[in-house]
């Protein structure tokens, strides 16, 4: 298990890290990329936008 300590919790939602799936296709065809949304504080696809929409709102504390 790969353990990250988060100091700034607000910037870490949204920083989804890339990941390359590498048997899901043939050799030499494609790369497949994924996004690891379970990485996000409470793992779900959702605190990106519900985070948008705070910096939206209170534009002057971020």
């Amino acid at each position: 298990m790969h353990i990250v300590e988060i100091v700034n919790l607000i910037a870490a939602i949204g920083e989804k890290p890339l990941v390359r799936l590498g048997s899901t296709v043939p050799a030499n065809s494609v790369e497949v990329w994924v996004k690891y949304v379970s990485n996000n504080s409470t793992g779900s696809y959702k605190d990106g936008m519900a985070i948008g929409m705070i910096k939206e709102r209170y534009s002057c504390v971020f």
